[in-house]
């Protein structure tokens, strides 16, 4: 699997010639800086568009609700529940 013999004997290539050697790292380098850019840049969108649809239903909420709180728009819809059942029975 692993051949040390080779590996030295391909060193040997490098260290004659590191020129193209290290071109070649950089383009890698920069090829995988571009692609793992790209992703990172996708997925920050991404998120942006999640916190703002989150951000406009928050604030949907609240409007529909007045300012109030959960619990009290809780209260408030089971107070309205038993005045219901008060008049017209349970349903």
């Amino acid at each position: 699997m692993f051949d040390l013999d080779r590996l030295l004997e391909q060193w040997d290539v490098i260290a004659a010639n590191p020129k193209p050697f290290l071109l070649a790292l950089v383009v890698i380098a920069a090829i995988i800086w571009a692609v793992l850019s790209y992703f990172y840049k996708t997925r920050i969108e991404n998120l942006r568009s999640e916190i703002a649809l989150v951000m406009r239903q928050r604030d949907d909420y609240q409007e529909k609700l007045g300012g109030a709180t959960p619990d009290q728009a809780k209260s408030k819809m089971e107070e309205l529940e038993k005045r219901v059942k008060e008049a017209i029975g349970s349903f």
